[in-house]
């Protein structure tokens, strides 16, 4: 059986992506960024940039 429900993708302020049942309100720290609803899998895959949280990446590119 498939799922029927809507998602959206969320992020937070590391940029961890997930999906989120629409219309639920978010966690403190957790945004649904701007613009048009796309489809989980899209969205997560052009805003995937690795597993290192933001913080980490941030620390790197600085160094």
């Amino acid at each position: 059986m498939a799922d029927e429900q809507i998602y959206d993708v969320v992020v937070d302020t590391e940029q961890h992506c997930a999906a989120w049942l629409a219309g639920r309100d978010l966690p403190e720290g957790w945004h649904r960024p701007p613009g048009r609803r796309m489809r989980f899998l899209t969205r997560a895959t052009d805003m995937w940039s690795g597993v290192r949280p933001m913080c980490l990446r941030s620390r790197v590119d600085d160094a």
